[in-house]
């Protein structure tokens, strides 16, 4: 039973230390889909965001060159975390660029 019991523990162990699958950053990608795969909608094709461009410059006190330069390294570097160098909480910057169209 002793037997029994250490197999099991390091068959647990074994297995927990394996992973899982790598799956892609978007639950709806297909298997396989690269970390850049974005879905074939129009809100998509037409870079389409959700709030205006121009206040996300402003509020993070950037031109737009500088958030392109940063996002070219999307690997490794997120507009989060040129919010936090800019001062900004993301979420509170989120809902700061989204403010003027609460409500419609």
């Amino acid at each position: 039973m002793k037997r029994i019991l250490v197999f099991a523990a390091a068959l647990i162990a074994l297995l927990a230390l394996a992973g899982g699958p790598a799956v892609a950053r978007d639950s709806d990608a297909p298997p396989g889909a690269s970390p850049r795969w974005l879905p074939c909608e129009h809100w998509v094709m037409f870079h389409w965001l959700p709030y205006d461009e121009t206040r996300l410059y402003s509020l993070l006190g950037v031109h737009r060159a500088t958030v392109l330069r940063w996002a070219r390294d999307d690997q490794h570097r997120t507009l989060g975390d040129l919010a936090r160098r800019r001062g900004w909480k993301p979420d509170a910057l989120a809902s700061a660029l989204v403010r003027p169209w609460r409500g419609r």
